[in-house]
């Protein structure tokens, strides 16, 4: 997991985003056939505006 809050260090006022990434290996058994070799790495980014208004 990897999460970026180098935003909130904007000034107030800016338009700023804060963001978090997760990557996890998914074993093929799993999601498809069980026995199935092999792992796929899935990776999923969230993105989340921060209140202009609000103090940082």
């Amino acid at each position: 997991m990897s999460i970026d809050t180098a935003a909130f260090s904007t000034a107030v006022g800016t338009d700023a985003n804060v963001s978090a990434t997760v990557t996890c290996p998914v074993a093929l058994g799993d999601i498809a056939l069980p026995g199935l070799p092999g792992t796929k790495v899935v990776t999923a980014t969230w993105v989340s505006p921060l209140d202009t208004i609000r103090e940082r």
